[in-house]
């Protein structure tokens, strides 16, 4: 061996520290006639002893005193790389791009986005709030999408991976002073003859509720339809109809209007897609996912 291999000396350093064999391996995780083994390999490139045995253990010779200054030194150097790793993962910079639903970008994101910028401030999150098809659409322009219902759109072979968020339901909007407003829930059968307040094509919650009334066996027609679920709200405070929001909805968006209960329920998701290999952004982002939302 005419280079020396550095991990003979971070081995030495350790057993010379610790003046035992035994106390080193279980130290390094290593077998003893492991350590043994590395031990030779120094021993034999230095052609010298490393060391000599006595009552009290191990007792490195001059030159064996030398390589375990070597090898603490490269120990240091390795423990400065891996504070350096830690810290800069802890000062990541750059730009996030999210693509959001309404909903998600409503309910949801303001409250991940700011436990994210407390703990990242040097990270840019720029979001591009949509409906969920238009969120879908702009994927190639995204390291995150927060969406609604999204199954279709992972119904084929993908590179985005899905993970649920929240389950939750969608109920019927209807104006404060409609006789609905009296109802603990409204029967599914009793909407369909109501003029219907739709939110635009591409919507998630439009989805769902439409397809919610057709698989009972009605199929509406698309009379009122408005972009955005505040642009809904207002159409439905204004008395032109009833309209769908997810049970999310909160009581200070609620003025003027009442969020009832639909039966049957209908299931609504929101749930977040990444690629399935991403940087150390995207993984920053979704450990804040996991730790605000998902516990």
């Amino acid at each position: 061996m005419e280079k020396i291999d550095p991990s003979l000396l971070l081995v030495w350093a350790r057993v010379a520290q610790l003046r035992n064999l035994q106390a080193a391996s279980k130290s390094l995780y290593l077998s003893q006639p492991a350590v043994s083994h590395q031990l030779k390999r120094l021993r034999d490139w230095l052609g010298e002893p490393l060391y000599q045995r006595t009552s009290r253990g191990i007792e490195p010779t001059e030159m064996g005193k030398i390589l375990q200054r070597a090898g603490e030194d490269i120990e240091a150097v390795l423990q400065e790389m891996q504070g350096i790793r830690n810290k800069s993962r802890n000062l990541l910079r750059g730009t996030l791009r999210i693509a959001a639903s309404h909903t998600n970008a409503e309910y949801l994101l303001p409250l991940i986005v700011g436990a994210y910028c407390r703990k990242y401030p040097a990270v840019n999150v720029r979001t591009t709030t949509v409906n969920s098809h238009q969120a879908w659409m702009h994927r190639d322009e995204s390291d995150l999408i927060f969406i609604e219902s999204a199954d279709e759109m992972l119904r084929n072979p993908s590179e985005w991976e899905r993970t649920v968020l929240i389950e939750t339901e969608i109920s019927a909007l209807v104006p404060a002073s409609h006789p609905f407003a009296a109802l603990s829930e409204i029967p599914l059968e009793m909407l369909a003859t109501e003029k219907l307040i739709w939110r635009e094509a591409g919507s998630g919650i439009r989805e769902d509720a439409i397809n919610a009334l057709r698989n009972a066996g009605f199929y509406p027609d698309i009379h009122y339809e408005f972009s955005g679920l505040a642009a809904v709200r207002s159409a439905v405070r204004n008395g032109i109809g009833v309209g769908f929001a997810s049970g999310l909805l909160p009581p200070e968006q609620q003025v003027g209007v009442c969020l009832i209960p639909i039966q049957p329920k209908i299931p609504h998701t929101l749930s977040v897609l990444h690629r399935s290999a991403y940087g150390h952004l995207v993984a920053s982002f979704l450990e804040i996912i996991r730790l605000s939302v998902l516990t």
